[in-house]
């Protein structure tokens, strides 16, 4: 009972510290700079909001038509949209995600104690990454970052709390804010196999089972308007507009956003270039992006590998 109530006490006082921390910076970021929440990718993500809220379309189109959008997966601008729905503007969002960040942190500490640490260091677990400056500027930037953060501890917290199908939900939606945890479900259920050799299998495939069942929403809805079931078409982006881009950047001596502008001029002059099978074919435009990206690649691999 004593170390439950120290335990307990434990969080709270780490909670009070993120608190701290994340809205002094948010005070100082409101009263000099109120954009800077707003990185490049932020506006995407609250345009799509505001057309959930206005239209019940998910679309990052700036006016009507509404083009339907592949890049984005859906959590973070439905997170964004359930701020604007109630009328609550930029400052609750990020109080809200303030919050979700010291819980991170109180997170971070009981996933410790679920894999044996002590107190003590459990307790520094969670206050290095209440201190951790990245994570107090993103906690005010609108970026996934923290709702992703938070939801993939949760999902490890319930892995190694035996309460598998909660984790498979929470990893699902960890998902569905940045594709990347795509890959996670299967190294944390080979972790739990490890340390939890007497999980049972039945157990394990509910973790699994009820992962699937979060994610398949958005893949049907993809298969349904794009003709093909994926979750996101990002890691092309990625592969064309930051490496690719990187390595031009560097070679022409121009600033990464320069680049970035040219790289989208060739895509979309390819683009234009090959004939058109059907007005939202995904294939066409990705595998133009793609096959730039990888010529690139290809003629400096050492940029690639040391960018």
């Amino acid at each position: 009972m004593a170390d439950e109530r120290q335990e307990r006490q434990a969080a709270l006082l780490l909670s009070g510290i993120a608190m701290a921390f994340r809205l002094a910076w948010a005070l100082a970021v409101f009263r000099g700079n109120p954009g800077g929440i707003f990185q490049p990718d932020s506006l995407t993500y609250w345009r799509i909001a505001e057309n959930l809220v206005t239209h019940g379309r998910f679309s990052a189109s700036p006016s009507l038509p509404l083009e339907p959008l592949h890049l984005v997966t859906p959590l973070y601008p439905l997170f964004i949209a359930s701020f604007l729905k109630t009328g609550l503007g930029a400052l609750s969002l990020i109080l809200g995600q303030a919050l979700l960040s010291s819980a991170s942190c109180v997170l971070a500490m009981r996933l410790c104690r679920k894999l044996g640490a002590g107190l003590r260091a459990s307790f520094l677990a969670g206050l290095l990454l209440a201190l951790d400056l990245p994570s107090i500027v993103m906690a005010n930037a609108v970026l996934t970052e923290t709702l992703f953060s938070f939801l993939f501890l949760a999902a490890a917290h319930c892995v190694f709390s035996q309460r598998l199908p909660w984790a498979g939900f929470l990893a699902g939606l960890a998902t569905l804010c940045r594709p990347i945890a795509a890959f996670f479900p299967f190294p944390l259920v080979g972790c739990l196999a490890l340390l939890r050799p007497k999980a049972k299998p039945s157990a394990l495939a509910a973790y699994l089972g009820v992962y699937l069942l979060a994610v398949s929403p958005w893949i049907l809805r993809n298969a349904i308007v794009f003709h093909k079931p994926f979750m996101s078409s990002s890691s092309t982006q990625t592969l064309l507009y930051a490496h690719g881009a990187g390595i031009r950047a560097e070679l022409d001596g121009v600033p990464i956003e320069e680049a970035q502008a040219r790289l989208r001029k060739e895509a979309a002059q390819n683009l234009a270039g090959t004939p058109v099978p059907m007005p939202l074919d995904l294939d066409r435009p990705n595998h133009i992006e793609k096959r730039l990206a990888l010529s690139i690649i290809r003629k400096h691999p050492w940029l690639f590998l040391r960018n």
